[in-house]
């Protein structure tokens, strides 16, 4: 064939053919590159001494080539060659991560299944723990009531205790008084003298604050509570008889100098005096007009026309309106 074609592509390679001598194969009808084909040319000469292309060729299997040149079939067969080599090295990189993959799930579920097994350790345990807490808080609530109780009624017998006594308050001192007087003197002016027998028991008391400038309290015990109560209710009815300047003060006792009022109340356990206390403030707060004490319970009213309220307790002052 006649080279003068151009721009022709070997089939078998990737080059064009240009100016070069090539076959075309009567079968694939593809063309081919001679060196590619590894074919040669037979040439006959004219008479006029050139040569002309035949078509007859001869095929050289043995003919070794310089072209480097590959066939599709060989690029697919590296390329399989080297896909599988690629998928085999993947398979492998697979397995092993796979594996790493697998034991790392496997140390998760065994910490897993130990803090699973701790955790349920510790909420049996919290269980055990909360219920305990519950017995202990009833039984301190049990307790709280039994000690209120308790103290209660160790209040009342601290007061029954003094159920025969009373004190007299604001009685200058001195140091060569003589108590027992005094408290005759008091009887003589009230209409109410105490016989000897009467009178067991009859000293000063110390102060619950030293800082205190008033004098300390006369503390007086009779030899039975009813010669205790005519005593404190003769006092309340002197009182009521006089006008406020005249009402029981140093002067009936025989004391020289200012008038100094005297006050005459029932002997409160502590505890009662502070209580009482409380409820005299809570008075003047609220605009009650009487607080007293009777028997050693505390009383409140507001007027004439109310009833009275009887102050066992703080929380009694508290609810108050």
């Amino acid at each position: 064939m006649d080279g003068k074609k151009k721009n022709l592509k070997c089939f078998a390679c990737p080059n064009l053919i240009t100016d070069r001598r090539f076959i075309k194969c009567s079968l694939c009808k593809e063309t081919y590159d001679l060196e590619c084909a590894n074919v040669s040319e037979k040439k006959d000469k004219n008479t006029d001494g050139s040569t002309e292309e035949v078509s007859n060729v001869t095929l050289r299997t043995k003919l070794k080539t310089t072209c480097t040149c590959i066939s599709r079939d060989d690029i697919r067969e590296i390329m399989r060659s080297e896909l599988q080599i690629a998928n085999e090295r993947l398979n492998e990189t697979n397995k092993v991560q796979l594996q790493e993959m697998r034991e790392l799930i496997r140390d998760f579920q065994e910490s897993m299944n130990f803090f699973n097994k701790e955790f349920h350790d510790f909420k049996k345990e919290y269980t055990a723990q909360k219920a305990l807490v519950e017995s202990i808080k009833k039984e301190n609530e049990q307790l709280k009531l039994s000690n209120a109780e308790m103290h209660t009624k160790l209040t009342m017998l601290d007061q029954q205790m003094r159920a025969a006594n009373l004190e007299i308050h604001c009685v200058p001192e001195n140091k060569h008084e003589n108590l027992t007087s005094i408290v005759h003197q008091l009887g003589k002016a009230i209409n109410c003298l105490p016989g000897v027998s009467d009178i067991q028991h009859c000293s000063r008391v110390a102060k619950i604050d030293p800082k205190n400038t008033r004098p300390r309290n006369i503390l007086v015990k009779f030899s039975n509570q009813k010669r205790r109560d005519d005593f404190i209710k003769s006092v309340i009815e002197f009182n009521k008889k006089k006008k406020s300047e005249d009402r029981l003060n140093t002067s009936h006792l025989g004391m020289a100098g200012d008038k100094t009022a005297i006050f005459v109340s029932e002997h409160l356990s502590l505890e009662n005096k502070q209580l009482h206390a409380s409820a005299r403030i809570r008075a003047k707060e609220l605009g009650y007009k009487y607080v007293w004490v009777r028997n050693g319970k505390i009383f409140i009213r507001k007027s004439e026309e109310t009833s009275h309220i009887c102050v066992r307790n703080l929380d009694t002052l508290k609810k108050m309106l």
